[in-house]
């Protein structure tokens, strides 16, 4: 019995050795496969990807429909008179990132208290490597809804310049990694279910209407609504709204950038720290900072 239990001990040795001697490519073959297994699950779950397709798509088709033929939007980055249905496409693309981002930021702080997450945290991965590879799989998947998105509104006589779109889809994946960071942070202190999917409403609704995405600011201004503008220039959305859309038309906003990007860092970190099995937020609300959870 001692000499099987002998033989079998240089196998993790080997493998651990191996592990160290090629960190680069053993982590870009672990982001790979989390990134691929979290894609095909999302596709099983193929009703909530449509209807984050289908709710902008209606709200372009109701919102715009009946004002493209009065109703003309100037402001920057156009530079001139845009069609209103022009002007929402950024926008609706923005609410796609929310929709997407925020069921998905639920479905990785729940997994956090499930065994799912926890095996991913017992593997020989940081687990800011683990979460890194969740946000990279929301965001491709972002890509190709908006993606579909934009063909399905060029279908109902929207003009959409898909080459230009090209340029934005860097601008898509900053926007969703921010997006499903800052809502991981949110849902992981929250220990029931119940409040994380009220949540995502209590989110989504107000970034979305207070936000450039319908409007720009300088409507609610001259509307004499000082306080919304005030409320809409610090919504971290409509940063989001506006790099896409600026990216969209072949131009970069470095304000909106640099306020995504930060608060992007900010999320990811507390999002890293959310995650974390050992030290769940919804324990250290009940029992002190100091306590921990074992797995």
């Amino acid at each position: 019995m001692a000499t099987d239990i002998t033989s079998v001990d240089p196998a993790p040795g080997k493998a651990s050795s191996t592990v160290m001697r090629r960190p680069v490519a053993h982590r870009l073959g672990a982001i790979r496969a989390i990134v691929s297994r979290d894609i095909r699950s999302s596709f099983r779950g193929y009703p909530k990807l449509i209807a984050a397709v289908l709710i902008p798509t209606v709200l372009l088709v109701a919102v715009a429909g009946g004002s493209d033929g009065f109703r003309r939007a100037l402001t920057e980055p156009y530079g001139t008179y845009v069609a209103f249905s022009s002007y929402l496409l950024p926008g609706l693309v923005g609410l796609i990132l929310l929709l997407t981002g925020s069921h998905a930021a639920v479905s990785i702080a729940t997994g956090r208290d499930s065994e799912g997450l926890r095996i991913f945290m017992s593997a020989p991965l940081p687990r800011w490597l683990v979460v890194f590879a969740k946000l990279l799989a929301v965001a491709l998947l972002v890509v190709v809804q908006a993606s579909i998105f934009l063909l399905v509104a060029s279908l109902t006589g929207v003009d959409v310049d898909f080459l230009a779109w090209l340029a934005a889809i860097p601008a898509v994946m900053i926007g969703v990694f921010m997006i499903t960071a800052a809502i991981i942070s949110l849902v992981a202190f929250l220990p029931s279910a119940g409040r994380r999917s009220a949540l995502i409403l209590y989110v989504v609704v107000p970034a979305f209407f207070l936000s450039t995405s319908l409007y720009p600011i300088w409507r609610f201004t001259d509307g004499g609504a000082d306080y919304l503008s005030l409320i809409v220039t610090g919504n971290p959305f409509t940063h989001v709204v506006e790099l896409i859309r600026y990216a969209s038309e072949g131009q970069l906003s470095v304000a909106s950038l640099a306020v995504v990007a930060g608060l992007g860092v900010l999320a990811f970190l507390s999002a890293v720290a959310g995650v974390n099995p050992r030290r769940n937020p919804a324990e250290w609300r009940r029992s002190g900072w100091g306590a921990g959870q074992e797995d």
